[in-house]
């Protein structure tokens, strides 16, 4: 927990943050300003900001806080699309720091239709909406979407339940005279949340340098069985289904070479990898049998590395034709990251998160066709929590 004092009565920034997550707070005077970093696979900085009306300080004065890869989340009290020179002068300011806004569909304020509450971002794709549901503040809260990976350090806990026994003992007859005198649903919740919160406040984390699993030897062995009859089953499976084209077999030669070419390539270098690519000639052979020789129009020689490092160079430019989500291309993988809205109904849940796989489905088959290429096969499964799509050969994982 990290807080920054503020300059009026109510005013302050806290941040809270996950137990098992490594955080390093950074040194800031500014009030209503809070600044950590996350320590993940790529640090962020997460920047917490209040900027009421009569604030003593300006933007510049949190320029030099930022870094290459941080997030400023917070009340800005200025709405960018209705308060005129207010906002043109955060937008130069966050232009000059190659800062973009994520703004909500819907008005964050209880009082006006305007939108000042957001985000600001020079690297990470954020999704940000307004929690609809109740708030005892003039504001709606808003949930975001930051996609990275955290660090996780294994660690064990212990729990004083000396200290747990005691507060209980202290709490007992506030607790039975809370019981007797109000609903018992409502009572019963509260008592749970307050259990909750007393254990999680006298656990203890600490970092484990060496554990093994508590799995019984029995159950492991039945594991090692299960996972054994499960590759038997891979082996065994019908060749026709593992037929279909591969991704580095699609590859275009032409393409290739002008793309490679725009990211500066040397000529001696695009010309020596044309050379390799272009001309290329096969067989089939089955039996002994040979047919007549062809020529290879796509893809590169198999076996090596450069076809892959050229296949990914290729194609290094798919994530920005993917804007409604957040990709990871590797090799002839691209995994992609789609947020449905939260706060509000299952149902339309389901439908919101149904568009954005449509618009991200046609936004690759965009891509698909100014690269030259051929969808050779759609395949969906679709599970609560994962949906499969092959396309191009390349495997896509839609999270």
């Amino acid at each position: 927990m990290f807080y920054q004092k503020g300059e009026n009565k109510f005013g302050g920034v806290l941040v809270m943050v996950r137990n098992f997550m490594q955080v390093k707070r950074v040194e800031c005077s500014l009030p209503n300003v809070c600044v950590v970093d996350v320590k993940s696979e790529e640090e962020i900085r997460i920047v917490g900001v209040y900027a009421s009306e009569s604030r003593s300080w300006n933007w510049q004065q949190i320029s030099p806080l930022l870094s290459e890869n941080c997030v400023i989340y917070g009340d800005f009290n200025v709405d960018l699309e209705q308060d005129g020179s207010k906002a043109v002068g955060l937008l130069n300011w966050a232009d000059s720091y190659f800062l973009a806004p994520f703004t909500p569909d819907n008005p964050t304020s209880l009082r006006s239709n305007r939108v000042i509450d957001y985000a600001f971002s020079n690297s990470a794709k954020i999704d940000i909406q307004t929690y609809k549901g109740n708030t005892t503040s003039d504001h709606y809260p808003i949930l975001s979407v930051l996609s990275t990976k955290i660090k996780e350090t294994v660690k064990g806990q212990t729990v004083h339940w000396k200290v747990f026994n005691l507060v209980t003992e202290y709490t007992f007859y506030f607790w039975e005279k809370y019981w007797s005198l109000n609903n018992l649903d409502m009572t019963y919740n509260d008592y749970v949340q307050f259990l909750r919160l007393l254990s999680a406040r006298c656990t203890i984390f600490f970092p484990l340098s060496k554990y093994r699993v508590a799995i019984p030897a029995e159950l492991r062995s039945f594991l090692s069985y299960v996972r054994a009859l499960s590759f038997r089953q891979m082996r065994t499976k019908n060749i026709e289904l593992k037929n279909h084209v591969r991704a580095f077999d699609m590859l275009w030669h032409e393409g290739c070479i002008g793309k490679l070419r725009q990211m500066g390539i040397p000529l001696a270098y695009t010309e020596w990898i044309k050379a390799w690519l272009e001309n290329r000639r096969g067989y089939i052979e089955i039996n002994g049998e040979k047919s007549r020789w062809f020529n290879i129009e796509k893809g590169g020689p198999q076996g090596g590395i450069l076809t892959p490092t050229v296949f990914i160079s290729y194609h290094a430019d798919m994530p920005d034709f993917l804007s409604w989500c957040t990709s990871h291309f590797f090799a002839d993988d691209l995994a992609a990251i789609l947020a449905g809205q939260i706060g509000i109904k299952y149902s339309k849940q389901c439908l919101d998160l149904e568009k954005k796989l449509k618009l991200f489905v046609d936004q690759l088959e965009y891509y698909c066709l100014l690269t030259d290429g051929v969808i050779c096969s759609l395949r969906m499964c679709l599970t609560s929590y994962l949906l499969w799509i092959e396309v191009l050969g390349i495997g896509v994982n839609i999270l």
